[in-house]
């Protein structure tokens, strides 16, 4: 399996199969001062499962670094795959986590 393109989001959600996403490819932050907490980020992949049949859950680890390679933010999604998931080989995949410390 692998992860073919990643994004930052204000809001996202996929249904159906269809991905829906508001303030997309967030690149950089702007704050009077750090640190900073944003209420939700969301992250949105898009898997390919190609070479792999998908397992029942995935758990993907998600570090986030400033231009000097310091560890800004380290997230953590589990998420479980229904078994109907099985007859496909692509999916999004939309994480939110709240109160995000930058």
């Amino acid at each position: 399996m692998k992860i073919d393109w990643c994004f930052l989001a204000e809001a996202a959600n996929s249904d159906s199969g269809k991905l829906n996403a508001l303030g997309i490819g967030i690149d950089n932050l702007a704050a009077a001062s750090f640190p900073i907490t944003l209420p939700v980020l969301y992250v949105i992949c898009h898997l390919n499962m190609e070479d792999d049949p998908p397992p029942p859950q995935l758990s993907i680890r998600y570090t986030i670094s400033n231009p000097t390679g310091v560890v800004v933010a380290e997230m953590t999604s589990v998420a479980a795959l229904a078994s109907s998931n099985a007859q496909f080989k692509t999916a999004n995949l939309v994480t939110a986590f709240g109160n995000v410390l930058f």
